[in-house]
């Protein structure tokens, strides 16, 4: 699936809304966990979409290159785990030793649905605003998450140094392309 349209999503500049889901590491997070970070990178994924899996080293050697910055990043799987057993929260604790993130388990869908997310992978670059988390940028890693080798155009980390250079990120949504939330 591919979609530029983000009508269903937050918009611009919206504050992020509120979540408490637990990690797989078996601590609770909400937003106000990475209240140090400048940047907070929400990615809704999951462990068996081929576009996730396509780009998961690429988006570790991301997150990599921006280790000296300071920004939180966070994967959510808001699967559902019952009919997408693979999405289970073992499954995800599991995947998680391999994952350069913080795993969330969004076994309600609740935050997917605040959020408006629609596909894995799809994220959502939030920066600091006064005491709250304002949406900044939406949209995919590239123009290709499935398969590196026909990426040609990158679209979250020009993203990123325009943020951390305190510009607005142009443009500020890019199109997402991978497998569709299984809803409950």
């Amino acid at each position: 699936m591919i979609s530029e349209d983000f009508s269903s999503s937050l918009p611009m500049g919206s504050r992020a809304p509120y979540f408490d889901l637990l990690a797989t590491d078996g601590r609770r997070v909400s937003p106000e966990t990475f209240g140090s970070a400048s940047l907070l990178v929400l990615q809704f994924t999951c462990n068996h979409c081929p576009y996730v899996l396509g780009s998961d080293e690429r988006l570790s050697r991301l997150v990599d290159a921006f280790k000296s910055e300071s920004i939180a990043w966070v994967g959510i799987c808001s699967n559902d785990a019952g009919n997408y057993p693979q999405d289970s929260y073992e499954r995800m604790q599991e995947r998680a030793g391999r994952l350069p993130y913080l795993y969330l388990h969004d076994p309600t869908q609740s935050a997917a649905k605040a959020y408006g997310a629609q596909v894995t992978p799809e994220i959502f670059v939030f920066t600091r605003g006064e005491g709250d988390w304002s949406l900044a940028w939406h949209g995919g890693i590239d123009d290709s998450p499935r398969n590196a080798a026909q990426r040609t155009e990158d679209y979250l980390a020009p993203a990123l140094k325009q943020l951390l250079a305190g510009e607005p990120a142009e443009p500020a949504t890019r199109p997402v392309q991978g497998c569709s939330i299984k809803w409950l």
